[in-house]
């Protein structure tokens, strides 16, 4: 895992649209970029802290299911 930003060739570039907004990108363009970048977010340990939260919320609220309780 590295967190750091190589950079990047411009290959063809992204269209700029007036106003020097850059145009959508397509969901293959998005995935093509995120694998280039060897970024592996299921291994950043901020990712990994926020799934094991939700799973722990998820099952405060199963078990506590009709009690008048918060997490």
């Amino acid at each position: 895992m590295t967190t750091e930003k190589k950079p990047q060739a411009k290959k063809g570039g992204t269209p700029k649209e007036p106003g020097g907004n850059a145009a959508p990108l397509s969901r293959e363009q998005v995935l093509q970029q995120y694998a280039e970048t060897g970024y592996e977010l299921d291994r950043h340990p901020a990712h990994v802290i926020r799934r094991a939260h939700q799973r722990a919320t998820l099952r405060f609220q199963q078990v506590m299911a009709g009690e008048d309780l918060s997490p």
